[in-house]
Parts: C-alpha cells; structure tokens; sequence
C-alpha cells in the first residue's frame, strides 16, 4: 500500500515537472519573439522596478506609488539585482516563472475536486490556453502581444493560498496551523499583486464555511481564521502602514487618493512645457490626443488645476462604464461579460468546456467545486459592480479548464466505444498546440495589420522612452 502510494507521488512529481517544463518552454519562447514590446502597465512595473534598483523605492516621478502594487516591481528588481539581467528581461524571467508554477497548485485544487485524470488533462491544456498568454477584449487571444503586467504572479499567489488552504484543513497539530499562516502570506502576497486577491479568497472561504459548520468546533474555526488572518497582516502589513504614511488614511487599495499627488503633478505638468522633464516630453509626444496623461487612473477624482480639461475625457469613459439607465448599465456589463467569457475561451475551447459541463455526473456540486463557484460569484460581482474585461477575470481559467479536461474525456470515451482509440492525454496535447496555433495564424492574418502596425509604434515608443531618461537615473 505505501509503495503504491509513493509510486503514485513519484509519477504525479514527474507529471507536474514535464508539464511545468513545457510550461515554460512555450512562454520562454513566446516572450523571446515578443522581444523589446511593452503593453498596458507594464511599462509602469518595469520603470518602479529600476527605481528600486537606483534606491529610489517604488516610486514614479519622484512620488510614491502605491496604485500598482508593489510585489511585482520588487520581484523583478530582485531578479535583475541577483542575475545582472536588465529589468525589461527579468520581468520576463518572473512571468515565464510564475506563468508555470501556477500549474502546481491548480493542479492540485483540480485533482481534490475532480480526480488525477482531469487535472493531468486540464494542466496539459492550461500550458497552451491562449488567453493565458494574452487576452484581448476585442479579438481574443492575441499571440503577438504576450501581456505580461501582474496576472501570471496573481494567479499563482492567489491559487497557493487556496490550496495551502485545503492541505491545511487535511493536516493537524502544527503542521495544520504552518499550512494555514503560509496561506495567509501567499494571499497576502496575492493581494500585493492584485487587491481583487481578498475578494475572490472571501467568497471561497464562505463557499467552504459551510461544511466546516456542521464538522468542526467553533474554537477550531476561529483559531483557523486567526492564523491566517495573522499571515496576511505579517505580509501585507508594511504596505498597508506604507499607504497610510503616503495617503493620511487606512485604505485597502491605493489605486485611489494615494495616487493625487501623482496626479497632480502629471496633470499639471502637461499644461507646462518649460516644467515637464524629459521623460513626460516624450510620452506627451507619443500620444497627440494626451488622453493617457489626463486619464483619472491616476487620481481619484479630476484634480482641481485640471477639472475643466478631463469633462470630455470623462464623458467618453462615463458612456461605456456608466451608461445613463440601470437598463443600459445591465446590457453594457452582461455583453462585456459575454465577450470576457469568448476572449478566454476562444474557439478551440468554448466547445469541449461545453461538452465537458454537460457530460460531468455528480450534479452542480462537481461542476461547481468550491475553487469554481468562488471564480464565477467573484467574476459576476466585478462585472455587475466595476465592469468585465478579459484580463481581469483570468482566475476562471482553471474552472473552465476544469469543464474543458471534462469535454476531453467525453470525447474520448465517446470515441472508443465506436472503437477508435484516442487517448485523452495525446488529445489534451493537440488541443493545447492548435489553441497556440490558431492564435499564432491570427497574429499573422490580415485583420491584425493595425494591430501589428501599433505593436511597431509602441516598439518605437519604448525605446525613446528608455532614451529620454539615463539608465542610471531614477524616473
């Protein structure tokens, strides 16, 4: 009995080092052809990353910054200070890394819920999910781009803790509570990476209170909470004290009132041109509409020296995330939903996630494991109270993988007692190759000129930025 149960370690260990391997394989390889191209933040990550490097902390433009969180500009500092890699390279590194592990303790929530036969198959099909490398709101998966800001080390974060979790509530003595203070840390982490972290981590927790009601001491329960309550506050709490000093008030986010003084001193600085370093030059000269310097991203509300000049720009935000009428709200979130929904699917997906859920038995408890149910409570209360774009919803990608690996097995099944033999494995792989390949025959169509042609110009546009600012001058 213990040599079957340690052979079965032994074949689940080598199991996960091939898929992790291969992991990182492909987005080694991916973000080698990227090569120098920037999206989204993640400029702003690499730019507080060198900042900590020259010891000016996290900060932009000579303030603190505590909109983005800090864990992802630290991480990359570290790599680049340990491995003498350039910060644009080791922020890399830290996604290829993180964009693989994630498969271990995915790995493990499928495997608790649903069996070692669905979670080999929907890690296999995880290593090649396209919305994993980048998502689009528009278009779906966009292979060209590789978006790498903060969501390959969120997702590992956030699905440690969860697991860490789970190991605890089967382990005891000291080893429970070790397990259960590592959780808290990890998601502590988690919500130095992304806050949403918190959100997701509360509705699972209440999902699984449930039946720990009817089985476990109330004492038990609590002193459970309390240790990983005590982790999270361990991890998390020089930041938290961090935003306090910077903002004058306790906030769990920083996206907000942290960010005025930023905000000013950007907002203001564009009306200027005699006032506005190099650095702002060339970005202002980058965008002709200067829509990006003016956005309320950076502040939590139009500051008062800039007011009149973000009306229009607030309108047009104002249009799509807050439309007039409830009506008109609902509509606009339950589309964009939609769209989410599409863009981390895409066609090679949609269907075997849709075979799978309807094929599983067990009824809603094994479609729904508590891992899947938090995802979609979470992702619907984001959608209804913020808005849906794909790449904030891709912790949902391990429950639709978890319906994919189902919608394989079907096939499988279904195809063998017809008498061809298609082993679920070998599918799983041709599905997570085609997936990759399907996006990479986007990237090369004719409907993704213009958005090669804007790949180019933020290409540019990167590198003047690295030019108009020394490499040994904090920005």
């Amino acid at each position: 009995m213990n040599a079957g149960n340690e052979e079965t370690r032994a074949e689940r260990l080598r199991f996960l080092l091939l898929v992790v391997l291969g992991a990182a394989i492909v987005r080694g390889l991916l973000f080698g052809l990227r090569a120098d191209y920037l999206d989204w933040d993640e400029a702003l990550y690499i730019l507080m990353a060198r900042n900590v490097l020259e010891g000016s902390g996290i900060t932009l433009n000579g303030y603190p910054h505590v909109a983005l969180g800090p864990l992802v500009p630290l991480a990359t500092a570290l790599i680049s200070l340990f491995s003498g890699l350039e910060p644009l390279i080791a922020h890399h590194v830290l996604m290829v890394l993180a964009g693989s592990a994630l498969i271990i303790p995915v790995y493990y929530l499928l495997e608790l819920n649903a069996g070692a036969q669905t979670a080999r198959i929907a890690s296999i099909l995880i290593v090649g999910w396209p919305a994993l490398i980048d998502v689009s709101p528009k278009l779906g998966p966009m292979w060209r781009h590789v978006y790498a800001g903060t969501e390959p080390v969120f997702l590992l974060l956030l699905f440690a803790s969860l697991a860490l979790g789970e190991v605890a509530l089967r382990s005891a003595g000291v080893r429970r509570y070790a397990l259960l203070a590592l959780a808290g840390i990890s998601l502590a982490l988690g919500y130095l990476t992304r806050p949403e972290a918190i959100v997701i981590a509360a509705v699972y927790a209440a999902i699984r209170c449930l039946p720990w009601f009817r089985t476990e001491p109330l004492a038990g329960l609590g002193s459970a909470f309390a240790v990983v309550a005590l982790g999270f506050v361990l991890a998390a709490g020089p930041f938290l004290y961090h935003t306090r000093q910077v903002t004058g008030t306790w906030t769990p986010s920083g996206k907000f009132e942290p960010t005025r003084l930023s905000a000013d001193l950007y907002q203001s600085l564009v009306l200027s041109d005699r006032h506005m370093g190099p650095y702002l030059k060339t970005w202002w000269a980058l965008e002709p509409g200067h829509a990006y310097l003016l956005n309320p991203y950076w502040g939590a509300e139009p500051s008062t020296p800039t007011a009149d000049l973000l009306v229009a720009f607030e309108a047009r935000l104002n249009d799509v995330w807050s439309p007039s009428s409830f009506v008109g709200r609902l509509t606009k979130r339950a589309g964009a939903y939609s769209l989410a929904m599409w863009s981390l699917l895409g066609p090679m997906f949609v269907a075997l996630a849709v075979v799978g859920v309807s094929k599983m038995e067990g009824g809603w408890a094994r479609r729904f494991p508590p891992f899947v149910g938090a995802a979609f409570l979470a992702s619907a209360l984001t959608a209804a109270l913020v808005f849906a774009l794909p790449r904030f919803f891709l912790y949902l990608i391990p429950a639709l993988a978890l319906w994919a690996a189902e919608g394989v097995i079907a096939i499988s099944r279904f195809a063998g007692a017809r008498g061809w033999k298609i082993q679920p494995r070998a599918l799983a792989v041709v599905v997570a190759a085609a997936g990759l390949a399907l996006a990479a025959a986007r990237t090369l169509g004719e409907e993704s000129s213009r958005l090669r042609q804007v790949a180019i110009e933020n290409r540019l546009a990167s590198r003047r930025l690295a030019e108009a600012v020394p490499a040994k001058e904090a920005v």
